[in-house]
């Protein structure tokens, strides 16, 4: 563990069994974390389903998660992830991975695991950027989070388009990697894709925007990431965002991952409630 992480991805996506299924669904045990206005961190949470998806079915690799977030949950108090798995085919398993503290029901995950195949490949190009090292780093902490679960990655800002512009379209670009080894398990680099994908994405929105404009209440709705190559969250990966529409009080945020080398292993997307309060 590398002594400047503020957090050890690795401790805080552990999960136990607690129960181990069957003619009931199996559950296993994870920790939490204070994310934000003294709620626990959807983004560990989710990582965690993923998590116990991967040990469901540890010969598949995940091809991607589909969480919704339904209610808050409190960062000092374990959650329990209840599995089920709803198909198992020759090439794809699908689960359903409910999150509760208690009667609190905080989360629902659909995750789908995938046997490798090979096919013939394209995928849209990287735009043309420097080094990782050559851009600034970012000590952006959005106001009420808590910024350990950000400080364990290190991060440069490479872009940050239409700051306090309303009826713009935001968008934002980070190099980022985890300060720490997360080891060779792939599923534990996925799931560090979608811990760091719910700390950036929620804000891009909010680029265009500031106190002029209300005072802002949000809330993660749902978020899915579909993971389309191998790749390591401890190595330089970019992370290019936008906002495609902010109405009715919900923003939809979309972002792609890169290698450096310009590979593209992965897509996120992911609706916010974002209310601008007078």
């Amino acid at each position: 563990m590398n002594p400047q992480a503020e957090c050890d991805l690795l401790q805080l996506m552990e999960i136990d069994l607690v129960r181990a299924g069957g003619d009931q669904p199996a559950i296993w045990r994870g920790s939490t974390v204070l994310g934000g206005d003294g709620s626990a961190f959807g983004g560990q949470m989710a990582a965690q389903a993923l998590m116990v998806a991967k040990a469901m079915q540890p010969d598949r690799a995940p091809e991607s998660v589909h969480t919704h977030f339904l209610s808050s949950a409190r960062p000092d108090t374990p959650i329990d992830h209840e599995v089920k798995i709803l198909r198992s085919g020759r090439a794809f398993t699908v689960l359903r991975v409910e999150s509760r503290q208690g009667e609190r029901h905080c989360l629902s995950s659909t995750i789908t695991l995938h046997n490798s195949e090979g096919s013939p490949e394209h995928q849209m190009p990287m735009p043309a950027l420097e080094i990782p090292e050559a851009y600034p780093l970012s000590d952006f902490v959005p106001p009420g989070t808590c910024p350990s679960v950000r400080q364990c990655f290190e991060i440069r800002e490479v872009s940050a388009q239409s700051k306090a512009e309303a009826g713009c379209y935001p968008q934002q670009a980070y190099w980022f990697r985890y300060k720490g080894d997360l080891g060779k398990d792939q599923a534990v680099h996925n799931a560090a894709l979608v811990w760091f994908s719910d700390l950036s994405m929620p804000w891009t929105t909010d680029l265009a925007y500031d106190e002029r404009h209300g005072r802002r209440v949000g809330a993660s709705l749902d978020h899915t990431v579909w993971f389309h190559r191998p790749a390591r969250a401890d190595e330089w990966l970019y992370f290019a965002q936008e906002s495609i529409v902010y109405a009715g009080a919900r923003a939809l945020m979309r972002g792609v991952f890169f290698t450096e080398d310009g590979s593209l292993i992965a897509s996120a997307a992911q609706e916010t409630l974002l209310r601008r309060l007078f």
